[in-house]
């Protein structure tokens, strides 16, 4: 009796005992299906997450910038980098925003976000940080806006630019109008002045001058100082240097050389109540004259323009090429 009544107690104990590690497996076996298989709403979360994280990830190796007007998008950033000595080409490029009169940016898309904050972070130093060498660009354009099959004179001028390390570009016979947006000749961090002949002659087609500096630089148009002709003044205010007065003008071959030095001498004699350095740019239109050695050869126009000169203390700086 005895030992039936122990052997259902053992029997119970063996039974319990088995239950236990039972339950045990059935919650380790449901606590490893949570992680591996996850209830479906939780599931949909979490690839929502992924998925954003994926796609700010590959938003991060794109960078948007302002491209030129060339259709050589390739020959433009080899340029670019280049000149922010930046060696890691992008994988890929596209213009992208709407078709229009202005210049579509330019999306690059490098092979990693590394790789793209590197390039931003060259760019920006290569733009705000540095302190370049300087270029001054001076060219008499006649028609920025030409072009034929072998000649594209705007993205020629971009090309010129950007290869080189440009804060200030002076144009004479720019030949543009209203129909010519500033983003179209040159990169946006360029401020733009110009002064069309539709302003000075409407009637007349050719002719105007354009000044662009870099970002950087302080300029402002100085319209007051103008006379009513193809003339542009501005003022630049360097730091730790004395203001300039830039004057750039251009002078059409067939109007009175007269009249144009009794305009550009009442503009310097303004300009010199308030600067005491000017920078004069131009095309003049005056032939016959050796300006490394110019002679005065009696009375005339021609003469009177060298001892305008003479009497201001201008001389030679840079000579046509």
């Amino acid at each position: 009796m005895q030992a039936s009544a122990r052997s259902p107690s053992r029997q119970a104990a063996v039974h319990n005992v088995d239950s236990s590690e039972s339950a045990d497996r059935n919650e380790s076996s449901s606590s490893d299906d949570w992680f591996t298989v996850p209830p479906r709403s939780l599931s949909s979360v979490v690839l929502r997450s992924v998925q954003a994280a994926l796609k700010d990830d590959r938003c991060r190796q794109d960078v948007v910038i302002s491209g030129s007007t060339s259709n050589n998008d390739e020959k433009f950033i080899k340029v670019l980098l280049k000149l922010i000595h930046f060696n890691t080409m992008p994988v890929s490029h596209k213009r992208i925003g709407k078709e229009g009169n202005r210049p579509r940016l330019l999306l690059l898309t490098f092979t990693s976000a590394p790789d793209a904050k590197a390039f931003m972070s060259s760019y920006d130093c290569a733009r705000k940080n540095k302190s370049p060498h300087c270029l001054y660009i001076y060219l008499n354009a006649r028609s920025l806006k030409h072009v034929t099959s072998s000649v594209n004179k705007l993205v020629e001028l971009q090309n010129l630019v950007a290869s080189n390390r440009t804060i200030l570009v002076a144009i004479t016979e720019t030949w543009l109008n209203d129909s010519v947006f500033d983003g179209e000749v040159l990169p946006p961090y360029f401020f733009i002045h110009r002064k069309d002949r539709s302003v000075t002659n409407p009637d007349k087609r050719g002719g105007g001058v354009l000044l662009a500096v870099d970002e950087r630089l302080p300029l402002k148009r100085r319209r007051d100082l103008e006379p009513p002709c193809e003339v542009l003044v501005c003022e630049l205010s360097p730091k730790g240097a004395p203001r300039v007065a830039v004057l750039l003008c251009y002078r059409p071959p067939n109007t009175d050389l007269n009249a144009f030095n009794n305009l550009i001498e009442q503009c310097i004699f303004n300009i010199f109540h308030e600067f005491s350095v000017l920078c004069l740019l131009g095309d003049f239109n005056i032939t016959n004259v050796n300006w490394s050695h110019p002679v005065l050869n009696g009375i005339g126009a021609i003469t009177n323009f060298i001892q305008l000169m003479y009497s201001n203390a201008l001389s030679q700086m840079l000579m046509a090429m």
